[in-house]
């Protein structure tokens, strides 16, 4: 009984293809809100259903999975958008800071880790148990969305909110493009 959780993960994977489409027409940064939103939504079920139903605990697999592909390609588009002539070398490095900050500490595993995340929810559970430690990462899911919205949308800077507000990818207004006639007379 215990495999057909495997289909489950399985079936998940499969959305990769529809959520890639989908995240083409946002912009990287709405993607990842949506996928933030769509994990918090599992966890949310998971910690107040899981010990109820495990049709609760299927749910929140889905929508786990489904959201960490979202933010994954969304951050991957961000990540290639920088160098075309890079892109192996930008993946490397952001698989590495994938690994040191683990997928639902983005912005907060940067400072703790995936073994400090592991080693503080391990003792969380075996202080508070399984709600506990769903708390926690709901704590963590709603960090990320904190420093989420200390950047906005389009900002070319860290920090704010300038540029605009626009959410899709089609109604950004067109950044003029430079001509070999003008390129030349600099």
């Amino acid at each position: 009984m215990i495999g057909l959780f495997g289909l489950v993960g399985i079936l998940g994977v499969c959305t990769v293809p529809l959520v890639g489409r989908y995240v083409d027409r946002l912009i990287p940064w709405t993607g990842v809100l949506i996928g933030i939103c769509i994990q918090g939504s599992g966890q949310i079920l998971v910690t107040g259903g899981g010990t109820v139903n495990v049709a609760f605990v299927i749910l929140a697999i889905f929508f786990l999975d489904i959201g960490q592909q979202m933010q994954q390609v969304s951050n991957q588009m961000r990540v290639f958008a920088i160098s075309d002539l890079a892109r192996a070398r930008l993946n490397a490095c952001y698989i590495i800071f994938l690994f040191i900050g683990t997928p639902s500490f983005r912005f907060a595993g940067l400072i703790l880790g995936q073994a400090m995340g592991s080693k503080l929810g391990t003792k969380v559970y075996t202080e508070g148990g399984y709600r506990a430690t769903g708390a926690l990462s709901c704590g963590w899911i709603g960090l990320n969305v904190v420093f989420l919205m200390c950047r906005g949308p389009n900002t070319k800077k860290w920090l704010g909110w300038a540029g605009g507000r626009e959410l899709r990818r089609n109604r950004l207004p067109k950044e003029p493009v430079e001509s070999s006639a003008s390129a030349e007379s600099v």
